[in-house]
């Protein structure tokens, strides 16, 4: 059965909404995620922004779903796996003021902490793929653990992409050391 009219036109609405918040936290991070902004930019009400998303925090959550998604879209097929993960680190770089932001809600924010598990279980799942043919079965999931504490420490520090690069590159060598 085809969609009514008011269900495209729902979709359409959040899409637009998503794409735009989307946009804001690209380009500033939580602190520019405005509901009277994105209402205003957009030339909706306050109350039309509400209707989609009952709350700014439910408008982040589902604004940093986009944001991850498209983060990590279409990564490599081909090259090492440092240079994979190197990838991968540089996305996460990309965003991790937001990932940060999130992480702060998490413990009071059921739809933050979901998508922190998610985001989390992706990112083990797609290491564990990459890693599995270089690193002992007994050892795999150890390492993918170690990779992501670390890289998420590493990202913490704010480190230039050289200084980030070499690190990551010394615990490669020392985790992974047949890549």
């Amino acid at each position: 059965m085809p969609r009514k009219r008011t269900e495209l036109d729902r979709d359409e609405k959040v899409e637009q909404i998503l794409d735009y918040a989307v946009g804001l936290l690209r380009n500033g991070g939580h602190e520019e995620l405005s509901v009277n902004r994105i209402a205003r930019d957009l030339g909706l009400s306050r109350a039309a922004v509400y209707w989609y998303f009952p709350s700014r925090d439910e408008l982040f959550t589902a604004a940093c779903a986009r944001l991850f998604a498209d983060a990590f879209s279409g990564p490599p097929a081909r090259g090492g796996v440092a240079s994979r993960i190197r990838w991968g680190v540089d996305r996460f770089a990309a965003i991790y003021d937001v990932y940060a932001a999130l992480l702060e809600r998490a413990p009071t924010e059921q739809a933050a902490a979901d998508l922190l598990r998610a985001f989390d279980q992706s990112l083990c799942r797609r290491l564990t793929d990459l890693l599995a043919p270089h690193v002992a079965a007994d050892q795999l999931d150890g390492v993918v653990e170690t990779i992501v504490v670390f890289v998420e420490g590493l990202l913490g520090r704010r480190l230039p992409a050289a200084e980030r690069n070499r690190r990551l590159t010394t615990a490669l060598d020392v985790l992974v050391p047949e890549h």
